[in-house]
């Protein structure tokens, strides 16, 4: 018979400690301070467990397993130039990722009110399985149920309020404004194939279950985008498929950044042929903040050469 074991108990918390006492904690372990009163600053500002995410890298790593003390010659200055170069990445994703979902909203409002003003509240104008809910995690009662939502949070916005009290329902041109992200990339997912097609191929992917997958994806990097989480060193969880009519994406890591970097590219020069955008993005990579001691690089985002950009 198997034998079940019991769960470890869980510790408690640890305890609070001054911002003296941090910089005396990191000291200890092998960070070097170039001005302790700037450093004592940055540590009122941007919480010590925030910071701890990038300095991750610096600690030594034995047997696969990360210790507590820093590799030599760890400064709390690389610690911050790799945060602030996470932060103008950031920046950079959010910028064209508002660009990308502006001109989604509009396209399948677009294509989708070509059939009727309305074609979003009529079961029948989509996919069947999206609406038996073959996938448990979106059907369309879930999307629906979510978009409603969308318009009760909304109501007090002056275009809501003048449709609501003058027409019967939002039409898609105008509910596609409540929408997120999210329920935006769950509509496409309900879609018949005609019309996710016809989409799709408007930003060039001809595949529109690649595409589908492209927006799930850049919907997870927007969240975190606006979550102001770290982006740089980040697993992306919700990967999406790969299309190798592309240059970069089929050789570059699907589960890193690099390749939503050339993804977004690819998007941005369909959306905006004369979008900077691209140029910020190099010169931001080309100035990669790089220590001294080699504890962090740019193939951390999964950057693997420049003819695959």
């Amino acid at each position: 018979m198997k034998q079940i074991t019991s769960p470890a108990p869980k510790q408690t918390c640890k305890p609070w400690q001054s911002l003296k006492q941090q910089i005396e904690l990191l000291e200890n372990r092998g960070m070097i301070f170039d001005d302790k009163v700037h450093a004592k600053h940055i540590l009122s500002q941007v919480n010590y467990y925030r910071l701890s995410g990038y300095w991750y890298p610096f600690r030594q790593l034995t047997n696969n397993s990360r210790k507590n003390d820093f590799r030599e010659s760890t400064k709390f200055s690389d610690v911050l130039n790799i945060y602030n170069f996470d932060k103008k990445l950031r920046i950079l994703c959010l910028q064209a990722l508002e660009v990308i979902e502006m001109s989604v909203r509009t396209s399948i409002a677009h294509t989708f009110g070509r059939i009727s003003p309305v074609a979003h509240l009529d079961k029948n104008n989509f996919d069947q399985n999206f609406v038996q809910g073959k996938d448990r995690q979106i059907s369309y009662d879930l999307w629906l149920k979510k978009y409603e939502s969308q318009i009760r949070r909304s109501k007090k916005s002056p275009f809501i309020k003048h449709h609501l009290a003058t027409y019967e329902d939002l039409p898609i041109w105008v509910g596609v404004e409540v929408m997120d992200f999210g329920s935006l990339s769950v509509l496409y997912s309900g879609l018949k194939g005609r019309q996710q097609k016809q989409i799709s191929q408007g930003y060039g992917v001809d595949n529109a279950s690649i595409f589908e997958s492209w927006l799930k994806s850049l919907n997870y990097i927007r969240n975190i985008c606006a979550h102001h989480s770290r982006l740089w060193n980040t697993n992306i969880d919700v990967v999406a498929k790969v299309d190798s009519s592309f240059l970069g994406l089929s050789s570059a890591d699907n589960k890193r950044l690099f390749f939503y970097l050339i993804m977004m590219k690819h998007l941005l020069m369909v959306i905006e042929p004369d979008s900077s955008w691209q140029n910020e993005v190099e010169s931001l990579l080309f100035d990669f903040p790089i220590p001294n001691n080699n504890a962090i690089k740019l193939d951390d985002i999964g950057f693997t050469s420049w003819n695959d950009w």
